[in-house]
């Protein structure tokens, strides 16, 4: 009896050594801080009541694909800043797909590799959510304000959509924040006044189905491209023209190959801050509370500098010579709208939310 009793000490001190030699990476960081708050909010009891929190401080680790001078990193930066003396949560932040690229941050999310990440609402019609597909429409939104309110997390349509996309993927999306505006950059110059103008151009747009139909709305040949890639098909003719938001495009240096900006405003460009699921779980209600008081301070300050920014560049652009052209855009508009509509996929779309947005723009 003893002998065993000994090796089963000695095998019990085995599994623990081994679960203490962690390797290092993201992932296994992470696990490790979700399974301690999975832990520790077991033993918040009335302390959730009180708001005070009863787990140690947090270290979320985000991750996006955008470069340095991206509007995401934007508000990586403003997160850190918001987060500043925070007592439950801070932030490691990892961009220009240092952790992962772009085509997979969506998984890394699903999987708990990456605590938030910062995903377009195109990843989720890719992934089997076609009612998503109405979110990534051009000329769905007539501003950046009119989104930020439909994705309040306090208000009833963010609410709706945030637990729609939780039960269906079990990630939270807190909120979205302003990417910039998306418009045309074509490597030669052409007059552009309705869709009919951009007939047989060749324009990149991301990887992705609801990316090529987003550029087919707007009259554009349609092909994907990474985003790498751009800027020396812009340069050789492989590709005549590229539509992205314009911080993205002025970060990737596009300017130095481009001869005209069409302020077509196809989609004024968001993307969701989403947390992993089991992050989210872990989490008790004033934690919760907290996180989505954090996104929602860097959000504001991160939209604000984007317009600022927006602005700054198309001012920059024209100095050096870029012709830059506002087309007919209600055109743009009843051609875009009448596209989608007649689609396949408008099937799968919730049409009350749709009328409710397009009768609350412009």
């Amino acid at each position: 009896m003893i002998r065993q009793t000994c090796f089963g000490m000695v095998a019990m001190m085995g599994i623990l050594m081994l679960a203490g030699c962690g390797s290092g990476n993201t992932g296994s960081s992470n696990t490790s801080q979700t399974t301690a708050a999975a832990e520790q909010k077991a033993d918040a009891g009335n302390d959730v009541e009180s708001g005070s929190p009863s787990i140690e401080k947090l270290t979320l680790v985000t991750t996006t694909s955008q470069v340095t001078g991206g509007p995401t990193q934007m508000l990586q930066e403003a997160i850190t800043k918001a987060a500043e003396g925070n007592e439950m949560f801070e932030f490691t932040h990892y961009d220009n797909s240092t952790l992962f690229k772009s085509s997979e941050e969506f998984q890394a999310l699903m999987d708990h590799d990456v605590d938030i990440a910062f995903l377009p609402t195109s990843y989720l019609y890719d992934n089997g959510a076609l009612w998503c597909d109405m979110y990534s429409m051009t000329y769905l939104f007539d501003s950046p304000q009119q989104i930020a309110e439909f994705f309040d997390p306090y208000s009833e349509t963010g609410k709706t959509f945030a637990q729609k996309v939780y039960d269906e993927f079990h990630f939270w999306p807190i909120t979205s924040f302003d990417l910039s505006t998306r418009n045309v950059w074509l490597a030669k110059d052409k007059d552009v006044r309705t869709p009919d103008d951009l007939k047989g151009i060749l324009c990149r747009v991301p990887n992705g189905a609801s990316w090529v139909k987003m550029g087919q709305s707007i009259g554009v040949s349609a092909t994907s491209l990474d985003s790498n890639e751009v800027y020396l098909g812009m340069q050789t003719g492989t590709i005549e023209a590229q539509e992205n938001n314009m911080i993205s495009s002025y970060a990737n240096a596009l300017q130095e190959v481009t001869k005209t900006i069409v302020l077509t405003g196809h989609q004024y460009n968001f993307n969701l801050v989403c947390v992993a699921g089991d992050v989210w779980d872990a989490l008790n209600d004033a934690q919760k509370d907290e996180l989505t008081r954090v996104i929602v301070e860097a959000v504001k300050e991160n939209d604000a500098a984007v317009q600022a920014k927006e602005a700054d560049i198309l001012k920059e652009c024209e100095e050096r010579g870029i012709r830059i052209q506002t087309p007919d855009v209600e055109a743009f508009k009843t051609y875009a709208r009448e596209f989608y509509l007649a689609s396949e996929e408008a099937k799968d779309w919730d049409m009350d939310t749709y009328n409710t947005i397009i009768s609350s723009g412009n």
